[in-house]
């Protein structure tokens, strides 16, 4: 009855279900369904190499002789199995893509508001050496928000784990407005969302307090894995 259960994981840094818990009201596991999706961005989330279920239906969706052709926009820090699968790779620092990300929610909003402007005179240039890291950016920006209005419900943003729980809510928001939530990215209740638990953090207070007489570790190694402003020593 004394007994206290502390959550970690080495793996999953919880963004996600504290970002679930402040947009769903309950801590969610994430399921995504690209069969039907048109466009998908990826903002450093490498999910074709975590997620079996959605690297499957993204591959029934790429089928370029037999069925229609999704469209895949990635921006990521370091290159992933998910960037080279992409048709468009944007190279972004990670603390950048808050900024990334508020930008591209702006254009889709500000398109989906009746914004045009004309690209017919636009010089489309290729080669690194004759545009600059600002333009590559603009362009995909653009290029990704057009896309994204075109295709409506059938275009899905994820957002990676490692980003932080605010940047995947951000994520979860703008599916919820493109009408691709429940749909292409949808979240089932995780089944230890109402268990009481305690953090890491508390876990070690607490043992430095002396207040742990026995303690038993399930699945992790925390002494490795914790983060160093957690002081496990």
């Amino acid at each position: 009855p004394t007994a206290m259960i502390a959550r970690y994981d080495g793996v999953d840094n919880g963004a996600r279900r504290s970002a679930t818990k402040q947009m769903l009201g309950t801590e969610c596991r994430q399921g995504l369904d690209l069969s039907d999706a048109k466009v998908i961005f990826s903002l450093g989330a490498d999910f074709l190499s975590s997620d079996l279920g959605a690297a499957k239906t993204f591959a029934e969706k790429r089928d370029p002789i037999e069925g229609e052709m999704s469209r895949m926009y990635v921006a990521e820090g370091g290159y992933t199995i998910t960037g080279s699968m992409a048709d468009t790779r944007l190279p972004v620092r990670p603390g950048q893509m808050p900024a990334f990300l508020a930008e591209l929610g702006r254009r889709v909003e500000a398109l989906k508001g009746g914004e045009e402007h004309d690209h017919s005179d636009d010089e489309l240039v290729f080669n690194s050496e004759d545009i600059t890291a600002e333009e590559r950016q603009d362009r995909f920006l653009d290029c990704l928000a057009h896309d994204i209005v075109d295709a409506g419900e059938d275009a899905v943003v994820i957002v990676g784990d490692e980003l932080g729980a605010d940047l995947v809510a951000a994520g979860i928001a703008m599916n919820q407005s493109l009408g691709s939530f429940g749909k292409a990215q949808s979240f089932t209740p995780c089944v230890d969302a109402e268990m009481e638990t305690i953090s890491i953090v508390d876990l070690v207070q607490a043992a430095g307090e002396g207040k742990i007489d026995s303690l038993l570790i399930l699945g992790d190694n925390p002494v490795v894995t914790c983060t160093g402003d957690v002081d496990v020593s």
